[in-house]
């Protein structure tokens, strides 16, 4: 097994990671916009043991493909010594980021199926995780042809990763979850917290304003896709005979989902205490 050194928070500020059509891409957006790192699409480079593996697939293409780095980064990437060299190399020649001494924001979904390897390769890196009723994930991922095994076994996979490591005493403390629906209640109120737990001074949303500054034009709410779910009857998206199975398989396949979607946002850290209270 490699043992990964820290990689210092002004290189890596966070990691943003959650259930896929959860609300990570919100939650990445909101850092950027109030605490002054940058970030772009999925990054996936904490999925491989070492930079030396290189990073897997569709993530490779897709990081390139957003962050914009120079020809040859992929190749000089698996030179680099360390996940922090690794970080600075995709810093310094993305030319889709506004500044280049900026902490990053790596948001990669599919991090929480492998959350105790992430945790392991990024010590002490604060990782958040957003959480949202895996019924209305799972409604997001069938509109997109994905099938119903195929849906369930990936939530359930994410779900039982992320509760083995908020029952983790010594990974609790590095995690702090974010709520999809406090998001939609009450995104300063979520924000001041998560900022808190960074340490970093809280950027108050203008007066009025839901759902964050990327997704505001022209003085009118646009809703980024994936919230008309929970704005809106769920059952407009499917039939009640779907919806039902949807909500028996989720029940049978993940014992923990309802309990996992009602979780406050906070640090991890008090949730693996109301576990041991609540037994």
């Amino acid at each position: 097994m490699v043992h990964h050194r820290p990689i210092p928070r002004d290189v890596l500020g966070c990691i943003v990671t959650g259930y896929a059509k959860g609300g990570t891409t919100l939650l990445k957006d909101l850092v950027v916009q109030t605490t002054g790192m940058v970030g772009r699409f999925e990054g996936g480079m904490l999925l491989a043991e070492a930079p030396r593996d290189g990073i897997p697939e569709p993530h490779a293409t897709n990081l390139v493909a957003a962050w914009r780095p120079a020809a040859a980064f992929l190749d000089r990437y698996r030179e680099c010594a360390s996940f922090e060299d690794g970080y600075r190399l995709l810093r310094e020649s993305a030319e889709s980021l506004p500044r280049h001494d900026a902490p990053l924001v790596d948001k990669t979904p599919e991090y929480l199926v492998q959350l105790d390897d992430v945790l392991r390769r990024a010590p002490l890196t604060p990782v958040v995780v957003v959480i949202r009723d895996p019924v209305h994930v799972a409604v997001s991922w069938m509109q997109l042809d994905n099938s119903l095994d195929d849906t369930v076994a990936w939530l359930r996979a994410a779900t039982e990763s992320f509760v083995a490591a908020i029952e983790s005493a010594d990974q609790a403390p590095r995690l702090f979850v974010v709520n999809f629906a406090d998001l939609l209640h009450d995104v300063d109120a979520t924000m001041a917290r998560l900022h808190e737990w960074l340490g970093l001074p809280h950027v108050p949303m203008p007066a009025g304003m839901k759902y964050g500054l990327p997704y505001v034009q022209a003085g009118r709410v646009r809703l980024p896709r994936g919230i008309e779910v929970d704005r809106h009857d769920i059952g407009k998206r499917c039939s009640p005979v779907e919806l039902e199975r949807l909500r028996r398989e989720v029940a049978r396949a993940i014992p923990l989902a309802a309990r996992v979607a009602g979780l406050p946002s906070g640090s991890a850290a008090g949730y693996r205490l109301m576990r041991r209270r609540a037994a």
